[in-house]
Formats: structure tokens, C-alpha cells, sequence
């Protein structure tokens, strides 16, 4: 029996780009749940679907809309947030797996608690083999997602920069996510500084919720496979728009701060220069050591993983070796893959329906047409 909570209620958006391998991953794994859930495939890839990815496009659970390579990644958000029609959406990466049942169980939280703008769980990251004949993960470890319950904006904003934590991937209300994808792609910025106003207006306009329990599995990729906002910091600070796309962050956030928080223009400013100055503070120091200094800065653990992991047919007894080691880190045991393939983890039953996916071997099978 097919449930019925979502209905109406939730839309999944995947925005994709030439990654069809990885979106039949994630695509498979939203049909192999009984959901009356939304989802819609916005597309801008330059070749078209087929086999496999091309069966799941047609699945009538789904909707697959094509965008021209013409069109901006910030204009297809806001165009395919046109066609949501629920009171709630999810960008889901196309590369990456949100767990169903976290989504709803964030849907019927906001629906209950009006003074929060967005809602997500706990997050890990994942990294492959990169041996080709294997579907195996190498190590999961926790990925950045935080709780913000103070009851201004200001101080909301300024913990939530200064900790690190996206909100990119949580469930939103979607007219307070529709005004803010319409401002953003009308601002004229197309920099870091776009990135962070999408990232920092729903923080100002209400509390984040962080429910207790698994909720997104993020796959670590090399940077160039990202097709959004990744700019080098530097050439960022160094470019000749970069005065006048601040004057622009600053007017858009600090009126979000004047009309949420009800404080002056000035302040509001200066709260804005403050966390501009703490996202620098947190994001020069790692940017430096990555350019320039990335052998002395690798830790013990990723120097033995990266040598014991290079070393031929290694992988299948190493890595599970690994991955105990790493739980067993203070930091990361509860979201551990070692930890969550046990049936005693508080998110082994979330994880394992996502696990099975991401480690299958590649075949034909397709989910039904339901």
C-alpha cells in the first residue's frame, strides 16, 4: 500500500549536468520507496539519456524537464521552482542520496512549527573506489549540518558562517525559497557572494531545525566534477567585480536583517561585513594549505589510506580496516559506516536501503513504471 503522507506535500528537484551514471543512482533509489513524492529532473546536459538512465526518465513517478546550455545554474533553479507546486521542495544532488523518510519527518516538523524557515538531519560524506571493476565505499565520515535556534537573524547568521555548515540540500518552504531563488537570480551576481546569499537568506527569515537522524549521503568528487560556484577564492577577492557584487550581498542581506530582526540599516550592515569577514577567516587558512602546502598538511590517516589504498588488489581487505580505524574517531563514530552497517546504529535502517544502492553492480535491472 502506497503511503500517502507526502502526497501533495513534497517535491524533489535534482538539477543534473552530464552525470547520468550518478543520477540513475539516485533515481533508483526514490522509486525503490512506495512515495506519492514529486520529483523533477531539471537537465542540462548536452547528450541525451539512454539505456538505463534514459527507462528511469521515463518512470511515470518522474518529470524530465531539458534546459538549454544557455541557461545559468541560478536561472534553472529558479525556473524549475516555477513548476513546484507543494508546499515544500528539496535540491537533491544528483550525485548524492537524501534519505526518504528524513524528508518527510522534516516536512511534518515545519508543518507543525511555523517560526522554522528549513529542516535536515545528519549528514555524512562518502568517497568510492576508484578501483573500476568495484562498487565499494571507501570511507564515510560526517558531513557539515547544524541546528540554528537563536531568535534573531544576526546571531543565527553569524553562527551558522562561522561554523561551516551548508543548508543548500534541506527542505524548504517553497514561496520563501521561490522569493529567495527570484532574488538571487535578479541580483546580477554570479560569484561566491550568489552562492552565499542562497545559503544565508533563509537562515535570517527563520530557525533551522536539525531532526535526529540520518538524512543525507554526499559523495566526495574532485572539484572540477562540480559544475556550481567554484571559484578560486583568490581570483574571487582579486576580481573586478568583486567590490560592486558585495555592495550588492550586503543590500540584499542587510534588508532581510532590517526587516526580520526590526534593527537599523547601519547594524544590519555591519553584521553583514561580519560575516563576510568570517567566512574568510575560515575559508583563507584551508584554501592556502590545499594550493600551496598540500603534502605537509595531510594527516597521518589520509597519508596510510592513500598508500595502503594505491597498493595493487589492497582495497577489498584494507578498506574495511580503514574505515574501523576512522570509527573510532571521537568526532565521526556515530556516522561511521563501520558503526551504521551494524543492526544496534541508531541509522542503520536509513542507511542501509542507501548503501545497497550505491554498492550495487552496475546492470540493467530498472525499477517498475509504477
Amino acid at each position: 500500500m502506497k503511503e500517502k503522507v507526502m502526497e501533495d506535500m513534497l517535491t524533489v528537484v535534482i538539477p543534473t549536468h552530464n552525470r547520468y551514471d550518478r543520477l540513475s543512482r539516485a533515481l533508483k533509489y526514490i522509486l525503490s520507496f512506495d512515495r506519492d513524492i514529486a520529483v523533477i529532473v531539471a537537465d542540462s546536459s548536452t547528450k541525451e539519456a539512454d539505456g538505463k538512465t534514459g527507462a528511469l526518465l521515463r518512470n511515470s513517478r518522474i518529470r524530465h524537464i531539458k534546459y538549454g546550455t544557455d541557461v545559468t545554474v541560478i536561472q534553472k533553479f529558479s525556473r524549475v521552482l516555477d513548476q513546484v507546486k507543494t508546499p515544500y521542495a528539496v535540491f537533491w544532488g544528483d550525485d548524492d542520496i537524501l534519505i526518504i523518510p528524513a524528508l518527510e519527518e522534516c516536512v511534518k516538523f515545519l508543518e507543525n512549527n511555523k517560526d522554522y524557515s528549513i529542516a535536515h538531519g545528519e549528514g555524512c560524506t562518502f568517497k568510492m573506489s576508484e578501483a573500476c571493476d568495484e562498487s565499494r565505499i571507501e570511507w564515510v565520515a560526517p558531513y557539515p549540518l547544524h541546528a540554528m535556534t537563536d531568535e534573531s537573524g544576526s546571531e543565527r547568521l553569524l553562527k551558522h558562517i562561522s561554523n561551516g555548515s551548508t543548508n543548500f540540500y534541506s527542505v524548504y518552504r517553497i514561496e520563501e525559497l521561490k522569493k529567495n531563488m527570484r532574488l538571487c537570480s535578479s541580483s546580477g551576481i554570479s560569484d561566491i557572494f550568489l552562492e552565499m546569499l542562497m545559503g544565508l537568506l533563509p537562515i535570517v527569515q527563520g530557525k533551522t531545525k536539525k531532526i535526529d537522524r540520518l538524512y543525507l549521503l554526499r559523495e566526495s568528487v574532485d572539484i572540477s566534477q562540480r559544475y556550481i560556484f567554484h571559484l578560486d577564492i583568490f581570483d574571487w577577492l582579486a576580481s573586478d567585480n568583486f567590490s560592486n557584487s558585495y555592495k550588492i550581498f550586503s543590500k540584499y542581506l542587510s534588508e532581510e536583517l532590517v526587516l526580520c530582526d526590526g534593527i537599523d540599516s547601519r547594524k544590519a550592515r555591519e553584521v553583514v561585513k561580519r560575516v563576510v569577514w568570517s567566512y574568510l577567516n575560515m575559508k583563507l587558512p584551508g584554501a592556502f594549505a590545499a594550493k600551496y602546502k598540500k603534502r605537509e598538511t595531510q594527516s597521518i590517516r589520509t597519508r596510510i589510506r592513500k598508500m595502503v589504498t594505491s597498493m595493487p588488489g589492497a582495497n577489498r581487505f584494507t578498506l574495511p580496516v580503514l574505515d574501523l580505524i576512522r570509527a573510532h574517531d571521537p568526532f565521526s563514530a556515530d556516522l561511521s559506516m563501520q558503526k551504521m552497517l551494524k543492526k544496534s546504529s541508531p541509522y542503520y535502517k536509513d542507511f542501509m536501503p542507501a548503501y545497497r544502492i550505491i554498492t550495487e553492480k552496475k546492470s540493467d535491472e530498472v525499477p517498475g513504471n509504477g
